[in-house]
């Protein structure tokens, strides 16, 4: 399986694994399979498109830095990252040599830098949506609203995706038809995280 890897991308590949609508359940017909992969060279965060498959990938210090939000990488590139909570139990491949640095990597100091992935996220999806409030990846609102709500009721920060936010994201994502009526909920969520990160700001 490595060779076949080290083949499509180039370079040695150290860890691979699944993030996107998949892990969440939320796929449609017509959805991609999304993956993180970390390779062994030195170079900015991209994304490789195979088939039916995108791979966002990162040299392995660039990932370390990615995920300690160092100044400099594009916010599409860290707003994901919050999947380093459950990249272990979604690793399609792992470098034996590697794992034990791969997971070291992923235990991220959020207490430190939940501000900062907040904070990106809206600046990000604040753009989606004054472009347009219907485009697809604004399904995105509703995990983070899940997420934000159970940090903020346990102080632990974990993949979380309550059964209300999961089914209205699912039908917002896989219904274009129906993402008119979502318009003033996403906003609704979009204040709610302004408003997080005003409350946790110095």
């Amino acid at each position: 399986m490595s060779e076949s890897f080290d083949s499509l991308f180039g370079q040695k590949v150290l860890a691979i694994y699944r993030c996107g609508s998949r892990i969440y359940g939320l796929e449609g017909s017509d959805s991609d399979e999304d993956y993180i992969a970390v390779l062994e060279g030195d170079f900015l965060p991209n994304v490789i498109k195979a088939d039916t498959a995108d791979y966002f990938t990162y040299g392995k210090n660039q990932f370390q830095e990615a995920v300690q939000f160092k100044p400099g990488y594009l916010s599409y590139f860290t707003i994901w990252l919050d999947n380093t909570t459950v990249a272990e139990k979604n690793l399609v491949y792992i470098d034996p040599d590697f794992k034990d640095e791969f997971l070291k990597i992923c235990k991220v100091e959020w207490e430190k830098h939940y501000p900062e992935w907040l904070s990106a996220n809206i600046d990000y999806f604040a753009l989606r949506l004054s472009f347009d409030p219907c485009e697809k990846s604004l399904y995105s609102l509703y995990r983070l609203h899940s997420i934000v709500k159970r940090y903020k009721e346990t102080g632990i920060f974990e993949s979380a995706f309550n059964d209300d936010d999961r089914i209205l994201a699912a039908d917002f994502k896989n219904n274009p038809e129906k993402r008119k009526d979502h318009e003033d909920r996403l906003k609704a969520i979009f204040s709610y995280l302004q408003d997080q990160l005003k409350e946790d700001a110095p």
